[in-house]
């Protein structure tokens, strides 16, 4: 009853669409980069300013997809928040691209902290920030109901990962300033949120199998790129890379376990299961990362692995998809 009136309010009509049981895998995403950068998440007022402009991003996304998909949701959820009335479409496009320019703005600042204004390094979180608020408006109002979706899904998760990497006291000599190793593991990321995205085109429909397939294949194929990277995070001990490799064979099978339920019955129900799941495991694959670079500092990993629970609270009451 109290979370039914929540839901009823004006406030609860934000909640739901902010979509915030989502919220900590972008934590998770940047401070996972921050950590596999520094190994250390200092100084702490700019990874927090960082983690903040990253929620911003993803709040205006959640919002922003709302507004642009306000006729489709009359037709097929005439109860989300704007086709219902309980926010008006002016309203939520103002406040997204407030959360925009803030997600921008913070970043930045975050940047100016970490290296120093108009350093290199400066330029180079401004940059990444700038294309992941470029990958966020393309996706929401020109590439939702394209081809291109699931990649530029993808690719906001990728430069988010990048954000947190962009906090790396050193310009490398990989990639646009990125170590190899850092653009891998973002790129994983982002192959991972692709497959899912592309797993979960019309969720809310019983439709065809072959988007399906192909999101599993993606989210196959990034799940077993992971076993490269003991190698390349040079890790010598044999017990080590066995535990590693044994931790993502189950790691898989636990995920397509869902994957194949959802599948198999072809109801949407099964669906948003198996899409919550995989999201979240984002948290546990996040926490991995950090543990992999950083074996003697467990507690860091188990801080991002700890993020499972404010999103497991959250979306038993607001829906994570």
């Amino acid at each position: 009853m109290v979370v039914t009136g929540l839901l009823s309010t004006r406030f609860g009509a934000w909640l739901q669409l902010a979509r915030p049981a989502n919220l900590p895998t972008a934590w998770s995403n940047v401070l996972m980069g921050t950590w596999l950068a520094n190994q250390n998440w200092l100084p702490i007022d700019a990874i927090v300013l960082l983690v903040v402009g990253s929620s911003c991003f993803y709040i205006a996304g959640m919002i922003l997809n709302d507004v642009v998909d306000v006729q489709r949701d009359s037709q097929e959820r005439p109860d989300r928040p704007i086709p219902s009335g309980r926010v008006s479409r002016t309203a939520a496009l103002v406040v997204a691209i407030s959360l925009l320019v803030a997600g921008l703005t913070f970043a930045v600042v975050a940047g100016g902290i970490k290296h120093g204004w108009w350093s290199s390094e400066f330029w180079r979180t401004a940059a990444v920030a700038a294309l992941l608020l470029i990958c966020i408006v393309g996706y929401d109002w020109i590439l939702k109901l394209t081809v291109m979706s699931p990649i530029v899904m993808g690719a906001c998760r990728f430069f988010n990962v990048l954000l947190g990497c962009s906090m790396s006291d050193q310009w490398s000599t990989g990639i646009a300033g990125f170590d190899l190793n850092l653009v891998l593991v973002a790129g994983i990321v982002g192959l991972y949120i692709c497959g899912i995205t592309w797993f979960a085109r019309d969720e809310a429909q019983e439709t065809t199998k072959l988007n399906h397939f192909i999101g599993a294949g993606l989210i196959l194929v990034a799940l077993g790129t992971l076993h490269v990277l003991p190698y390349r995070f040079g890790i010598a001990n044999p017990s080590r890379i066995a535990g590693c490799h044994i931790f993502l064979i189950l790691a898989t099978l636990f995920i397509f376990w869902r994957i194949q339920r959802a599948i198999q019955f072809g109801k949407p129900m099964f669906f948003q299961q198996a899409i919550v799941m995989c999201l979240f495991s984002l948290i546990i694959l996040d926490a991995f990362f950090v543990m992999l670079r950083s074996p003697d500092q467990p507690l860091a990993a188990l801080f991002i692995a700890a993020l499972l629970v404010p999103s497991n609270i959250i979306g038993r009451t607001l829906r994570p998809t």
